[in-house]
Formats: structure tokens, C-alpha cells, sequence
């Protein structure tokens, strides 16, 4: 329970005095990451199969995946997905569940390391492909090799066995 909290509500130009808040979930609840997947549900739902989209979400980590036969392609459905009416951004606006552009990450999955990788543009955010990215804990590569998640993990073992 949340306990010697409280809030303020705005509306507009208007702001309310603070109230106190003695019910609801504390951060660090087990109960509160079922529930905020319950939230976010619809979030996920946004991603359409037929069109090759797919998302995937643990807790407030949520990845839209997409496939197409070049990187623009790929970009203009994440694109859409995002900014489209009932898109991701207007989940955002209606859920008071803002979205810290600045802090996506890009990952242009192929093997050929030739290939021009190019940047994302979401409402005026420029987003450059990453090399690599660490989703739920697994360190993913653009080039699907594993080899920085196996190096981490050997070295975390080696640690380890030397400590014993």
C-alpha cells in the first residue's frame, strides 16, 4: 500500500491542492508488474500481424518488431505504428504514459555488413541504428551473432568461478 504519498492533478491551467494517497500499489509490489501489463495491454495490441509487426513488453520495456524486405520499409511500419490515429503516441497521450524519444533505440537487423543502415525519423527525432542494444537483459546484436551476450556472460562466469 502506498502510504505518506500524495499527488496534485492538472487540467489545463488549472492545478488542484496536493491529496494525500493512502491506497493503490507501491513501486517494488509484485502485484504492480501484472498490472501495469494489464495497462500497457493495448500498447501491444497495436502491432498487427498480418503486416508482419509483432511486440514484445515486460513491465514499462515494450520492442516493435518489424520485417520487410529493405530498412525503409521496415522504418515506415515502425514509423506508422507509432504515429498512425490510435498509434503508440496517442496510447501515450490518453494513458499519461509519456514517451522519452531521445531514448529509442534502433536495431536494423542483416548480416551484411555492407549494407547502409539508415536513420528513423519519429516526430523530429532522428534515431541512428545501434550496433547493439540490451533488451531484458539480453545484449542483442544488429547482426544476430550473439557473440557481445556470450563475452559478457563468459566473463561473468569467469568471475565467478574465480571468486570460489
Amino acid at each position: 500500500m502506498l502510504t505518506g504519498r500524495r499527488t496534485q492533478l492538472r487540467f489545463n491551467d488549472s492545478e488542484s491542492n496536493w491529496i494525500p494517497i493512502d491506497n493503490g500499489i507501491g513501486r517494488g509490489d509484485p502485484l504492480s508488474m501484472i498490472a501495469y501489463l494489464v495497462y500497457c495491454a493495448d500498447l501491444i495490441d497495436l502491432a498487427n500481424p498480418r503486416n508482419s509487426e509483432t511486440a514484445l513488453a515486460f513491465v514499462d520495456d515494450t520492442a516493435y518488431i518489424t520485417v520487410g524486405k529493405s530498412f525503409e520499409e521496415t522504418h515506415a511500419k515502425l514509423k506508422d505504428m507509432m504515429e498512425h490515429p490510435n498509434g503508440a503516441f496517442q496510447w501515450s497521450r490518453e494513458h499519461n504514459s509519456k514517451f522519452e524519444v531521445s531514448k529509442f533505440t534502433l536495431m536494423d537487423f542483416s548480416r551484411n555488413q555492407l549494407r547502409e543502415r539508415p536513420t528513423l525519423t519519429i516526430q523530429s527525432t532522428q534515431i541512428k541504428p545501434a550496433e547493439h542494444h540490451r533488451f531484458l537483459g539480453i545484449l542483442v546484436d544488429h547482426e544476430l551473432t550473439w557473440k557481445k551476450h556470450a563475452g559478457i556472460a563468459i566473463a561473468k562466469g569467469t568471475e565467478y568461478v574465480l571468486q570460489l
